[in-house]
């Protein structure tokens, strides 16, 4: 078969044609299942011919996915017909129209057509003259792989759920479809059903010769302090989409575009699940010795689902033990989050402490870096990439144009930072980047936008630029510049920030004097005696937005309520 995941388990098969190769008379090696096993390896241990040659082929209408508007392959699961060998059968699934359909593997003739209820969005698995294929309809169906006929089949929701139905793409579907795929071994073969926590997730185990359940899990829709993106500890539930994958003592269930979870295969029991940080999920896992590898980009190690290489896999909710405490009497409130509502009061104190730590912890890298005698040879940066207004500012923690959210740490360490010295000018992370260029020894003229600030430590200061550009996306589509004494930002109310990258039209919304009012809280954008300000603020942000490679837009000087 020209169905090749082994090397890139991410590519789709685009084409409508299914083409069967061989050389001679067909070998007895089965395929029974999406990449060959239980593990999903891909690997079977039967050669293939040397020379192969074509059979019979045919013609397939092209997939009608479950996700069509996914702006990424991490949720691809049902991207391709995924068909699977047994004996002289070929099995394959459809999406489009929920069936099963049987084809002699040595001519290609049609041998029977099973239709469920709804799409069938995961590759059948097949054992012992079984067929066990999933449905949108919420079944399990185990069919007779001779015949077509359904030996039993099992519903994914619990018989107290009455049956709910509703449309996704073009179906009727059920309200628990099954979108875990069907995995089977030692004689068990493993599902879930329910894709939405809200309404219900299960997971089941059941026995794959009669059908009799070993074991189900229903609790997986509320998982206390699930670590999801940005670290955050939330409730949070699973939604099992993709091919289960089994090895061992483990089953691993992927849950679309987030981290897979990591069942214990004998009982059900939860062993780790985390939505998964800065788009690290996917659906289609393979498990191979101890880890399991998620997409493109992740690898779990299977023995307690924490991601291999992660900085987040191991934290805990807060600063370091005993470190928070240090500050929760003795706090200094900063005036723009103690004159404005957010959650500062609850996270202040781990804020510092965390901070505390990191500072002490740098502490023991230079103190390394002068054992090993490099500190003299070695430049160091430690910096992040925003900072926090603990929704003072909007109802995240970044993503503003505000001093809270664009004013970083940044500490240098190392030949040519050896000296005390303060410096009035604007420095953003672009210039960072260009500085270690500079200190590895690339030419000026290589080093991107951004300028090597240690131009800037001498009496004989070249000229430095005077505003820095800020781009917003997200929480709003925005834009704003920040010179010495002004800020200026503008927003695109009528775009979506996750969707639109940049606009035709920005409304003025934020206008500080940060001489006067250095912590941001009076919003002069609407005062008809900044107008002019104003004005030379736009004209140079426009400036700035076209030398980024923005598209020309024009902004209106009208201030949105309640900008503040």
């Amino acid at each position: 078969m020209t169905r090749d995941r082994t090397q890139q388990m991410k590519k789709p098969l685009t084409a409508a044609v299914l083409v069967l190769v061989c050389a001679g008379p067909l070998g007895a090696a089965d395929w029974p299942m999406w990449r060959y096993d239980a593990a999903r390896s891909a690997a079977s241990p039967h050669a293939l011919p040397t020379n192969l040659t074509l059979l019979w082929s045919r013609q397939l209408p092209p997939v009608r996915p479950a996700w069509p508007l996914a702006q990424d392959q991490r949720s691809d699961f049902d991207a391709s017909y995924e068909p699977v060998v047994l004996g002289r059968r070929l099995f394959l699934g459809s999406p489009n129209d929920g069936s099963v359909t049987a084809y002699d593997l040595a001519s290609g003739e049609e041998l029977w057509k099973f239709y469920t209820e709804g799409p069938v969005r995961c590759a059948p698995a097949c054992w012992k003259g079984k067929v066990y294929v999933g449905s949108d309809d919420g079944y399990l169906y185990c069919l007779d792989a001779e015949r077509g006929n359904v030996l039993w089949k099992f519903r994914g929701a619990p018989a107290e759920r009455p049956e709910r139905w509703h449309l996704g793409n073009g179906h009727l579907v059920s309200f628990w479809p099954v979108r875990g795929g069907p995995v089977v071994l030692d004689g068990a073969v493993y599902f879930g059903a329910g894709i939405w926590a809200i309404l219900g997730v299960f997971i089941h185990a059941l026995n794959a010769e009669t059908g009799a359940v070993l074991w189900s899990n229903g609790g997986l829709n509320r998982i206390a302090n699930v670590r999801i993106d940005h670290d955050f500890l939330r409730e949070s539930g699973l939604s099992p989409q993709g091919c289960f994958a089994a090895v061992r003592d483990r089953l691993i269930v992927p849950c679309g575009r987030a981290m897979p979870a990591g069942l214990e295969l004998g009982t059900g029991r939860l062993i780790y699940w985390t939505q998964g940080y800065y788009g690290q999920g996917a659906s289609r896992v393979a498990a191979h010795g101890e880890y399991a590898f998620v997409g493109q980009h992740a690898v779990v190690n299977l023995h307690d689902f924490r991601e291999v290489g992660s900085k987040w896999a191991y934290r805990g909710t807060n600063a370091p033990e005993g470190y928070a405490e240090r500050y929760a009497q003795s706090l200094h409130v900063p005036p723009d989050l103690a004159n404005l509502e957010g959650d500062w009061p609850e996270q202040l104190p781990s804020y510092y402490g965390a901070v505390a730590s990191l500072d002490e912890n740098l502490g023991r890298v230079l103190r390394e870096l002068e054992r090993l005698a490099m500190d003299e040879s070695t430049v160091v940066l430690f910096c992040s990439d925003h900072g926090c207004h603990f929704r003072t500012r909007n109802q995240e923690y970044k993503r503003s144009c505000h001093e809270s959210s664009i004013r970083i740490p940044v500490v240098w360490q190392g030949p040519g930072f050896d000296h005390g010295l303060v410096v009035n000018e604007l420095v953003t992370l672009l210039d960072c980047h260009a500085t270690l260029l500079r200190a590895a020894g690339v030419p000026e003229e290589e080093l991107g936008r951004g300028r090597d600030i240690t131009s800037i430590f001498w009496e004989e200061r070249e000229e430095w630029p005077r505003e820095v550009f800020i781009q917003i996306s997200e929480s709003q589509v925005g834009r704003a510049i920040r010179t010495p004494r002004w800020k200026f930002g503008v927003n695109a109310p009528d775009c979506d920030g996750w969707r639109t990258p940049a606009a035709s039209r920005y409304v003025a919304q934020y206008l500080y004097d940060l001489y006067a009012d250095p912590h941001e809280l009076n919003n002069l954008a609407c005062q008809p005696e900044f107008a002019e300000v104003r004005e030379e603020l736009a004209a140079t942000l426009l400036r700035c937005m076209a030398a980024a490679g923005e598209d020309s837009a024009e902004i209106v000087p009208e201030a949105i309520p309640d900008a503040d």
